[in-house]
């Protein structure tokens, strides 16, 4: 959905398959930026928090993984629209 379409609010059902759906993208999110970051550090070091928060929304190592956030947050918006 691009910024121009009309919203329509969820149905319940669909709230809860959205839900659920969420949380399981989140597990394999998380799942997935543990294996990057092991990755990064294996080559380059270990890192702190904030600076893994920074690869993760600056480096190019990270750049297929800010897609699969931005479908996540996409989704929160959506359970959101009122």
């Amino acid at each position: 959905m691009n910024e121009n379409s009309s919203r329509v609010p969820a149905s319940d059902e669909m709230r809860k398959r959205m839900l659920r759906l969420h949380q399981a993208l989140l597990r394999l999110h998380k799942a997935l930026l543990d294996v990057e970051s092991a990755n990064y550090e294996k080559a380059n070091g270990q890192v702190s928090r904030g600076a893994l928060l920074q690869l993760v929304m600056n480096h190019e190592q990270f750049a297929w993984l800010r897609a699969f956030s931005m479908l996540i947050v996409r989704i929160d918006e959506v359970m959101d629209a009122k």
